[in-house]
């Protein structure tokens, strides 16, 4: 007791927790060496937490944690005396999440992430745990002979995954301060934990993929989340089944390779277990762009269910070459309109691009499409849709990044509204651009206007 506070301690050994549960079960439980209780709060200022759905956690091992009690408020921020900014580890999302704040009213079934306000951009970066970059490891290593990772990796090998700072500067003939620097770089991009309180380390699994990334030993991906958003929460956590809602992300990359990018609708999304999310917008592969709504990335398997396609812009070589030599691209005036189906990014075994396989990224249709002509550039829309169109089969166009114009074409029912018969035909590349085709009429020709 301190006055009208009490301190409730534990041991370098033994923290103290603090435990918060629903519907009965632990949910949340956070240790430290010291909490501060007084009337109205609950304070520590180097906590680790423990986020808990089923048998997933959301793990920080250094928080500055409060409680309030007349708010019911929880608030866990990176903002201790370290100055040290470690990511949260999310295992259920397989992300690593680079966010200032989680909020949660306790009796609210969601969590708030947030950025701190500050002066210029502040975004809030998640990462997949498996993301690696050539770039990335070769800015680790500097003007170094070695990479830092690997030193560590032999280290750890000698002794143990567990790193006292003294050991680690004996081991790499150089000053505590030095090796300390070292561990506080590494740590806050996820590669180490580390207790500032017991000046400790552990080597996380992140490194040792890196390691193996690197040498080609396992596929990776490229995948992260960047929200900026100004006064808002960055994402919403759903504490009834722990999906993600992200606000503020303009952009994911998802292939350099195959050249596959989506650009989310009102930069929402909503990230589900093992980094899969749902979204609403346009998703550009290669040569094409698709428009609509309800659509469903799969990360184990590396596609994307487009559930309602409102339309598929394709492009196609204009026959002119650019400054750099590559063949200019031309959008198409006709759209494929109204359809749905999967695009298949790469081998679900080349997230990270690495190798070659033909073929992808492919787009195979679940049910018919349509090509409209209804556009007011044509004789004003006379044409309606409802009447006047092409009923495209499913199809399926493989190379979306570098298919052929000669090869694109597609088989299907003419429904000219009544001005001749409904015939079979397949809708190619015309010289203007559109989708269209050219027919002989047979010998005793067409009924027109329904024999008008």
């Amino acid at each position: 007791m301190h006055g009208k506070k009490m301190i409730g301690s534990g041991t370098k050994n033994h923290k103290a927790s603090l435990t918060f549960k629903q519907k009965g079960k632990v949910f949340l439980v956070a240790s430290s060496k010291n909490f501060v209780v007084n009337d109205d709060k609950i304070f520590s200022d180097n906590s680790s937490v423990s986020i808990y759905f089923d048998k997933d956690s959301i793990y920080h091992p250094s928080l500055q944690l409060k409680y309030v009690g007349k708010d019911r408020q929880l608030s866990m921020v990176r903002k201790t005396e370290s100055g040290l900014q470690m990511p949260f580890f999310d295992s259920f999302h397989q992300l690593d999440m680079m966010v200032d704040g989680i909020y949660w009213k306790i009796d609210d079934p969601l969590m708030e992430l947030k950025m701190l306000s500050g002066a210029g951009e502040n975004k809030m970066m998640l990462e997949s745990s498996k993301l690696y970059t050539d770039l990335r490891f070769e800015k680790l290593q500097g003007m170094s002979e070695t990479n830092p990772l690997f030193m560590l990796k032999q280290y750890a090998e000698r002794n143990s995954r567990t790193i006292f700072i003294p050991d680690l500067a004996k081991s790499l003939r150089t000053s505590e301060s030095n090796a300390r620097s070292l561990i506080f770089y590494l740590a806050e991009r996820g590669f180490i934990s580390y207790d500032v309180e017991t000046d400790e380390a552990t080597l996380n699994d992140k490194l040792y993929y890196y390691l193996s990334a690197r040498s080609n030993k396992t596929d990776y991906d490229k995948l992260e989340f960047s929200s900026l958003i100004d006064k808002k929460a960055n994402g919403i956590l759903s504490l009834l089944n722990f999906d993600l809602d992200l606000q503020g992300v303009s952009r994911i990359n998802l292939s350099d390779s195959q050249n596959v990018f989506i650009i989310p609708a009102d930069q929402q999304l909503k990230i589900k277990k093992n980094r899969d999310f749902d979204f609403n917008g346009r998703v550009h592969a290669g040569k094409s762009d698709f428009f609509g709504s309800n659509f469903s990335f799969n990360y184990e398997k590396y596609l994307i269910e487009l559930g309602i396609v409102d339309s598929l812009r394709l492009k196609i070589e204009s026959g002119e070459l650019d400054e750099f030599g590559k063949p200019k691209l031309v959008a198409m005036r006709s759209m494929l309109q109204n359809l749905s189906g999967t695009l298949y990014i790469d081998s679900m075994s080349n997230k990270s691009g690495r190798k070659n396989f033909p073929g992808y990224s492919t787009f195979v249709s679940r049910k018919e499409a349509y090509i409209y002509y209804d556009n007011k550039s044509v004789y004003n829309g006379v044409y309606k849709r409802d009447k006047f169109y092409f009923k495209i089969d499913p199809f399926t166009i493989d190379s979306l990044d570098n298919f052929a114009t000669g090869a694109l074409g597609f088989d299907g029912d003419f429904n000219s509204a009544g001005i001749f018969p409904m015939f079979r035909e397949k809708a190619i590349v015309m010289p203007d651009h559109s989708f269209g085709f050219e027919r002989n009429t047979p010998p005793e020709g067409y009924a027109a206007y329904g024999g008008k």
